[in-house]
């Protein structure tokens, strides 16, 4: 059974691991990668990472781009963060948001697993 993660209207399909393979009625895939979780587009294009350090606990969304993985702090008229709807959001929001995402997920994982 896909499990969803709900992502300010957009409904991405959890994958305990690396995956390219869209269920029906996702609009992405999201799945961990290193200490964070991938977040895809329709296509199966890698668009957000969810970083999380465990020193402080927060997560914070990462833009995955051609030059690599880019932090933003304010709203921003970026089209991949519009796409997710996350242009509109300040920075406290977004780490709420991005935390509350990354625990879900977690949790997901750690059900895959067994634990």
């Amino acid at each position: 059974m896909t499990q969803f993660v709900n992502l300010r209207g957009k409904r991405l399909a959890f994958s305990a691991k690396e995956s390219s393979s869209i269920p029906p009625g996702a609009s992405g895939l999201i799945y961990p990668k290193d200490a964070g979780f991938i977040i895809t587009d329709e296509q199966s294009v890698e668009r957000l990472f969810i970083e999380h350090d465990k020193a402080t606990g927060i997560s914070w969304f990462l833009k995955v781009g051609r030059r690599g993985l880019r932090r933003w702090f304010e709203p921003t008229n970026d089209e991949t963060l519009k796409a997710f709807g996350l242009d509109i959001l300040d920075y406290n929001a977004s780490i709420l948001l991005a935390g509350r995402i990354h625990q879900q997920c977690r949790k997901y994982l750690s059900s895959a697993s067994g634990h």
